[in-house]
């Protein structure tokens, strides 16, 4: 059968896009198979709140782009309308290489807008950030001196983006990157030429990202995209952002009020000028950080000449193959709704003017992009009162809180090789030291082992890095030998082991009633991912809205969690198939192990010396312990 080497679909399927002009199979998308002014439509890559985006080639040539177009519902706004021709706009102004291109702008003959661009072929930040943890810093350095690059010829133009963070900034394998979604830009006055503009007091944006006068929804500059760098900056670099909290108001203030923690904390190897640089971006005060992207970059560049070359290895989920695992989905995946964390919030007026419930407004303003979307937008209503007290209503009301999947393991349009001019750091030679491996790796002994009964044991591990995941086996003497595979993320490992067969882990990122996260099985090198809804928390039945095979090829299904004891326990019904596994819970984290014969589940920290955990086995509801010393 053939395959199309554009779409990737098989001959016959919907979404076949033969470049030899055989005919495009029957399709439920009335778009799919149209052409749209040089380019015929052959691919869903993803439908979010707004609208959906499109992969289209030319049939002559073979080339590619992406395709947004607009909702009919989102349609029928004229603001919306207005702020989805905004990015072409600002896009147009900028013209730099460090920006996605738009190539056109038109209607649909039923009158929906869209716009062309160009396909990006990649993965955004935020989803090697999900993978590889914290990342080397010379290599980070760079790559954030060249999205201030980007950024520096965006403010020159008049324009700043003020959604800054890892979902837009899209890397290849090579490293590059490349800047994305201006949808909610402020074009300042000299750059306006009659755009739809945001007045001050309405808040856009997303919360994590934003700066302390965007959050109180004062007048912002330039400045306000040098403390969103920042924020990434310091993600980047320790695998966590400086705040977290678990509403948008509470987020909100510390973002105004609190200092962030110190770099040095999370990262003992950062350089201090790296450190100052870090903490003066995130300065409260506009005034009191650098003036401007080119300056930030500037200071990076510094930093980047002190730093060995081995600091300049690419992550290890940029190696070859590793995008070959972010195929894009088809529409049947495509529209789940996170209920969970915020990513933009829309003001009517500042609540510092008012004092009271703030003018009722709908700014659903961000636009589609081919990094972050499949993501369906929910919306969660809130009132913001004079007490700072945060309400759910059932209607439309005064802020509207969007709410998107977060980003583990997402599909995503990529990015094509891109310049900066920002004075690149030194690149690594091709005899440079690896990329770190994906977590702890070498041999431990058992300093501590206790089972959930109370008796202890002791033995030696030894943990490998195997592509994506690692290996990991015990040798416990008398008490047997196990076997499981693990995920990193941060400081924390998760292993699934068991004593015979297969096993398998899947470590998932908790935020209200949905989990997503990867998933990894012994066998096999590459992180599959899985994301499902339903209660909030982790108890209940939910439904799985994504699942995707380490090895290809998707699913879906239910999971039954319930607590049992200091253990959760955890079935997961597939076509064809039930898993019976463990779960733990750690803050914003539930990982689950499953295998066969004696099976369960680990929870790491990583310690200076070694590793300090929880573990729990099936069929069990205490949970036991295990500290392993480095040898």
């Amino acid at each position: 059968m053939h395959v199309c080497p554009e779409c990737g679909a098989r001959e016959g399927e919907p979404g076949f896009c033969p470049a030899d002009g055989a005919a495009l199979a029957p399709l439920s998308d009335p778009l799919l198979g149209e052409t749209l002014g040089s380019y015929r439509v052959v691919r869903l890559i993803g439908r979010g709140g707004m609208g959906s985006v499109y992969l289209a080639v030319q049939p002559s040539i073979g080339s590619r782009v992406a395709i947004k177009v607009l909702s009919p519902e989102a349609s029928e706004s004229r603001e919306l309308v207005e702020r989805f021709f905004a990015e072409a706009r600002a896009v147009n102004l900028i013209k730099s290489e460090g920006i996605v291109n738009v190539l056109d702008l038109a209607f649909l003959p039923e009158g929906r807008p869209y716009i062309v661009m160009e396909y990006l072929d990649g993965m955004p930040l935020s989803v090697l950030l999900h993978r590889s943890g914290p990342l080397p810093i010379g290599w980070t350095c760079k790559l954030v001196a060249e999205v201030l690059g980007a950024l520096d010829a965006a403010h020159r133009a008049g324009v700043v983006h003020r959604d800054l963070k890892p979902d837009n900034l899209l890397v290849t394998q090579s490293g590059r990157v490349k800047v994305l979604d201006f949808g909610i830009a402020k074009l300042q006055p000299r750059a306006k030429r009659g755009s739809a503009e945001t007045s001050d007091g309405m808040l856009l944006g997303t919360p994590h990202y934003m700066s302390p006068e965007q959050a109180q929804g004062s007048s912002i500059d330039l400045r306000t995209d040098v403390y969103s760098m920042g924020v990434i900056l310091f993600e980047a670099l320790t695998g966590r952002r400086p705040f977290e909290a678990g509403d948008v108001y509470a987020l909100l203030r510390m973002q105004v009020e609190m200092t962030p923690p110190a770099l040095c904390s999370l990262r003992p190897d950062a350089p201090p000028l790296l450190q100052a640089a870090v903490l003066r971006a995130l300065a409260k005060e506009p005034a009191q950080r650098q003036g401007s992207a080119a300056e930030l970059a500037r200071e990076l560049t510094l930093v980047c000449d002190g730093l060995p070359r081995e600091s300049f290895a690419p992550p290890r989920a940029l190696s070859p193959g590793a995008l070959d695992t972010l195929a894009a989905p088809d529409s049947s995946t495509a529209t789940a709704v996170d209920p969970s964390a915020p990513t933009a919030v829309a003001l009517g007026s500042s609540p510092r003017a008012t004092g009271t419930s703030l003018a009722p407004t709908l700014a659903a303003t961000l636009a589609m992009n081919g990094a972050d979307e499949p993501r369906a937008r929910s919306r969660v209503f809130v009132t913001l009162t004079a007490l700072g007290v945060l309400s759910a209503l059932g209607a439309i009301g005064t802020i509207a809180v969007l709410r998107a999947r977060a980003p583990a393991a997402q599909p995503s349009a990529g990015v094509a090789s891109v310049s900066s001019s920002t004075p690149a750091a030194p690149s690594a030679p091709a005899s440079a030291a690896p990329a770190p491996a994906v977590g702890p790796t070498g041999s431990f002994t058992v300093t501590t082992g206790k089972n959930p009964d109370g008796s202890g044991y002791g033995g030696s591990v030894t943990i490998s890095a195997q592509g994506e995941v690692l290996e990991q086996k015990w040798d416990l003497g008398s008490s047997g030998t196990y076997s499981g595979v693990g995920l990193a993320r941060g400081k924390l490992l998760a292993v699934g082991w068991s004593t015979k067969g297969k096993s398998g882990v899947i470590l998932y990122e908790v935020r209200g009633g949905k989990l997503s996260g990867r998933s990894a099985v012994s066998g096999s090198t590459a992180a599959g991912s899985e994301e499902f809804e339903g209660p909030e928390g982790a108890s209940g039945t939910y439904r799985i809205v994504q699942g995707t095979l380490p090895g290809g090829g998707s699913y879906g299904g239910s999971v039954v969690i319930k607590k049992k004891g200091s253990v959760w326990e955890v079935t997961s019904k597939r076509p064809g198939q039930t898993l019976h596994g463990v779960g733990l819970l750690e803050g914003d984290v539930f990982v689950m192990g499953f295998g066969e014969g004696e099976a369960g589940v680990m929870l790491y920290t990583q310690t200076e010396t070694g590793l300090s955990g929880r573990w729990g086995m099936v069929g069990e509801s205490a949970a036991g312990s295990e500290v392993l010393g480095r040898r």
